[in-house]
């Protein structure tokens, strides 16, 4: 087992993507267990670790796909994801990690906040203003 993190690292009910060697993995804390899973999602390249957790599952943030945290299994069309064993010792957080997969395919970790917009007010979801055309002003005349 690797050391990950400590406790207090990771809020409840919230993921944290962490770096096991050259491995990204997305680590889980929810009341009663601690969850580790591959921190990319296999249909887009988001990272699970910003997903919605709920019911023991975290949702995608990208596609709403659905992971269990302790199997790894897609409970939604597509394919699953690796699940790594935890183990909390007093206030240190281990992972076990399980094999890469066999295809051997490794996907960068997203982050749609890097990535180039489109337009400069692309993070509000509005287009830009035009400096010509419509005016909210009635016009004179």
């Amino acid at each position: 087992m690797t050391f990950a993190c400590r406790v207090h690292d990771v809020p409840l009910d919230e993921g944290r993507t962490i770096m096991l060697g050259d491995r990204a993995i997305a680590l889980f804390r929810t009341p009663g267990a601690w969850y580790a899973i591959d921190a990319v999602c296999p249909h887009r390249g988001a990272p699970l670790a910003d997903g919605i957790v709920t019911d023991r599952a975290v949702i995608c943030p990208l596609h709403d796909h659905r992971y269990d945290l302790a199997t790894g299994a897609a409970l939604t069309a597509g394919e699953g994801i690796t699940a790594h064993a935890v183990e909390v010792r007093g206030d240190h957080v281990y992972v076990a990690l399980a094999p890469a997969p066999a295809n051997g395919r490794a996907r960068p970790v997203s982050d749609h906040r890097t990535r180039r917009p489109r337009w400069p007010n692309a993070a509000s979801g509005c287009p830009p203003r035009r400096s010509t055309g419509w005016s909210r002003r009635p016009r004179s005349g």
